[in-house]
């Protein structure tokens, strides 16, 4: 091959080159176009997992406060439990007071009924024998004034036969 031709075959070279060159320089800015969005993605990613990171960490403190209102909660409804218990039992026990006081009623309203039927009739049997029995004592007392007054005046009829 002659140096013209080569020089020829040289520049058809250049000429089919340079378009190439020119291709690749447009690839080259738009690979590094592509990494510069690659870039920009990547730092946006990481501060998005960044957010994620924090609203996980204050998920999980929020967990935490939950779980310890369900512990307070637990702690409460186990004295809520205690405190019906102890109502239950002071609820039997008033009942079994109402049922005594029940009773007692009854009974006082029994001895209420034997006090009016029974001992107030008793009383005035009692009375009414007192009163026979003051008149008797009465009567009794009366007699035995006459018949003291009969032994003085029969002493002094035995006296004024002595004489």
């Amino acid at each position: 091959m002659t140096s013209e031709e080569r020089a020829e075959m040289k520049a058809l070279m250049q000429e089919a080159i340079n378009p190439l060159r020119q291709d690749f320089s447009v690839m080259q800015k738009d690979v590094a176009s592509i990494h510069d969005r690659l870039d920009n993605i990547e730092a946006k990613q990481d501060a998005t997992d960044a957010r994620l990171d924090a609203m996980g960490a204050r998920q999980d403190a929020t967990d935490a406060k939950l779980d310890a209102m369900s512990a307070r909660q637990d702690a409460t409804d186990a004295r809520l439990d205690a405190m019906d218990a102890k109502l239950d039992a002071m609820s039997a026990w008033q009942g079994r007071t109402d049922a005594r006081l029940d009773t007692l009623d009854a009974r006082t309203e029994k001895l209420a009924l034997i006090i009016e039927n029974q001992i107030d009739r008793a009383i005035k049997i009692l009375s009414e024998g007192h009163m026979i029995l003051n008149r008797k004592l009465d009567e009794c007392i009366g007699l035995s004034d006459r018949v003291e007054s009969l032994e003085h005046r029969m002493s002094a009829a035995e006296y004024a036969l002595k004489k």
